[in-house]
């Protein structure tokens, strides 16, 4: 799957949604892309200005960056009390091995004791989950070299207000690690198992009730299988969820069709993000006189892997040119030529 730039353009006004509606619209008139019987999807992240300028621009439908979805529920997730806590300790303590090279000496010196994998302390990002992931993972790999350097005498006076992790806490973060909660969403819930069936129901519950099925309205039928579908169990965490309403769709048929539509590939909008981040090493303080059209010219030449899909904005203020993540917009058309 391949990812071109379309085009790169400054934006010297404001980032309001009618600014951005009418880069839209010159791009989209620009590289012929408008059909008269093709709409032609924008991918976002959750910005007002940017859902704006699609609405405005008359595209569509605007879909929301997938990527930001997850890592914003995964935020909200890790925010719960316990878990801030334990992550916390653990940037402490990865902060200190990162800002003193005296502690990274002493590190490095208990790796070599102890043997585990010649690895760096990896400290998170908060807008990135799965960097969260990794500092817990690399934590609990590098922990005994982590706790035997911070009982060594030349640094024990300057890791007072470091706490290292409790065994409560090392086991929280292994079960986090492996995918399971320590406390299950629903375990309050009535879990009691379904009533037994009598030998009449087996035998003849199919017939009657496929026969009471014509006297019900399509929202009734709708509302059962809904029912039966929230009353069923999980899938597992580690399941394929399209596998599963493979073998599922008869059972839900109604169901299976949003299943369909919302369980296809999602939109994002990472790779414009990497675009930016690459175009960060082309636009330096030392090169801030570079033009627009340069920039525009370079980026596809820097970019092998993406070339003419994306459009990416981005703010200049007088003659330095500075580079703003919140302006990528993605267009998932079809390129026709």
């Amino acid at each position: 799957m391949r990812s071109p730039v379309l085009q790169t353009r400054p934006l010297y006004e404001s980032h309001t949604g009618s600014h951005l509606a009418q880069v839209l619209t010159q791009a989209v008139e620009e590289w012929k892309i408008k059909r008269p019987t093709t709409n032609i999807p924008v991918t976002t992240d959750h910005a007002k200005n940017q859902i704006n300028a699609v609405n405005e621009a008359g595209l569509g439908p605007q879909i929301g960056c997938f990527a930001h979805v997850v890592n914003l529920a995964l935020e909200k997730g890790i925010s719960v009390n316990r878990m801030d806590r334990l992550l916390e300790r653990i940037r402490k303590v990865v902060s200190y091995f990162h800002r003193s090279t005296t502690a990274t000496h002493v590190f490095e010196t208990r790796q070599e004791m102890l043997k585990p994998p010649a690895h760096k302390l990896i400290h998170d990002v908060p807008t990135r989950w799965n960097s969260t992931y990794d500092m817990l993972e690399r934590y609990l790999e590098q922990q005994a070299a982590i706790y035997s350097a911070l009982t060594d005498k030349t640094l024990k006076k300057n890791v007072k207000d470091i706490i290292t992790l409790s065994d409560d806490d090392v086991r929280v973060a292994e079960e986090v690690l492996q995918g399971q909660a320590a406390e299950p969403i629903g375990a309050n819930l009535d879990t009691s198992p379904p009533q037994k069936k009598s030998a009449m129901a087996e035998l003849f519950g199919e017939t009657f009730a496929s026969k009471d099925m014509d006297s019900k309205t399509p929202a009734d039928i709708i509302k059962e299988e809904v029912a039966f579908y929230l009353a069923g169990s999980c899938i597992a965490v580690d399941g394929a969820p399209l596998t599963w309403w493979k073998s599922n769709e008869c059972k839900y048929s109604h169901i299976a069709k949003m299943a369909r539509c919302y369980l296809a590939v999602p939109g994002s909008s990472v790779p414009s993000e990497r675009v930016f981040s690459t175009a960060g090493d082309i636009v330096t303080a030392k090169r801030f006189t570079l033009s627009p059209d340069n920039i525009s010219t370079s980026l596809p030449e820097v970019l092998p892997w993406i070339s003419p899909g994306w459009l990416c904005h981005y703010k200049c203020k007088g003659r330095r040119t500075r580079w703003d993540r919140q302006s990528s917009i993605r267009i998932t058309t079809p390129l026709y030529r």
